[in-house]
């Protein structure tokens, strides 16, 4: 194989790698579990949180709600975290989340009509870092759910497979047209 030839199989596979972790990346800061819920119904979620800084450990971890939704209860792994809840948020603070780990907080909510529910997630860092995150959740009707709502997650992850595909198609071919080029020793 010629080295143009490495060189651009190279770059079709960096592609390719690229695509693949652009979706997970995209929500890497803490995902809601299930991210579609049936309106009015009251549901248990999960929200993991990962802590992808290599400088701090996560101390507090707070979700502000959207208009409509109501904590009925909320968990904490006792001893190390508390959790409180009000009107227009759920907090868990004490851990930590150690660097490059992850914690999964639970809580159940009654929701409110069809749409998207977007929910703030602030990460509170030991260094005083706190930054908001939105983190969806689609709210269909049971029609819509029945219908086969479409899920924005699964599409982009068809898109990405495609796309890996594709550049995994081409990388083949060009490799192969290179060794049908070069000489024979």
């Amino acid at each position: 194989m010629t080295h143009r030839v490495r060189r651009h199989a190279f770059a079709v596979g960096a592609i390719a790698a690229a695509a693949a972790i652009a979706v997970p990346a995209a929500r890497a800061h803490g995902t809601l579990s299930p991210a579609t819920v049936q309106a009015g119904s009251v549901q248990r979620f999960e929200l993991t949180v990962p802590n992808d800084r290599l400088d701090a450990d996560i101390l507090g971890v707070a979700l502000e709600l959207p208009g409509g939704i109501e904590i009925e209860s909320a968990e904490a792994r006792q001893p190390r975290w508390t959790v409180v809840w009000d009107e227009g948020s759920v907090s868990w603070r004490g851990g930590p989340i150690a660097r490059g780990s992850a914690e999964t907080f639970a809580f159940t909510a009654s929701l409110p009509a069809e749409g998207v529910a977007e929910f703030a997630l602030v990460e509170t860092y030991d260094d005083g870092a706190a930054t908001p995150f939105p983190v969806p959740v689609s709210v269909t009707t049971a029609e819509t759910a029945a219908g086969g709502s479409s899920d924005t997650l699964a599409a982009m992850a068809l898109v990405v497979a495609v796309l890996a595909l594709v550049a995994a198609t081409v990388a083949l071919g060009v490799a192969l047209r290179g060794r049908r080029r070069a000489p024979s020793p």
